[in-house]
């Protein structure tokens, strides 16, 4: 198994690789700024997250939703209800 935690400066995205190679994203937070910039959907674009889990639906955690849905495969979407 292999647990990726990426740098966003705030908010969050995990990825959690199980050994058949199935993939769970913890939120889906990105990073921009002047020097640097990351996003999760160009990380893993055109890739298949198999279940994106949002733990707090603040736009930093959410932040990369729209490219995540345009750019990758998410069959699953897990959300906090509150």
């Amino acid at each position: 198994m292999r647990i990726e935690v990426f740098d966003v400066g705030h908010g969050q995205c995990a990825v959690v690789t199980a050994p058949n190679g199935r993939r769970m994203m913890l939120d889906c937070g990105d990073r921009w700024g002047e020097r640097s910039f990351w996003t999760p959907s160009l990380h893993h674009f055109r890739e298949t997250i198999d279940l994106l889990a949002l733990m707090n639906l603040d736009e930093d955690h959410i932040s990369d939703f729209d490219g995540m849905t345009k750019n990758c495969t998410v069959p699953w979407i897990l959300s906090n209800p509150t």
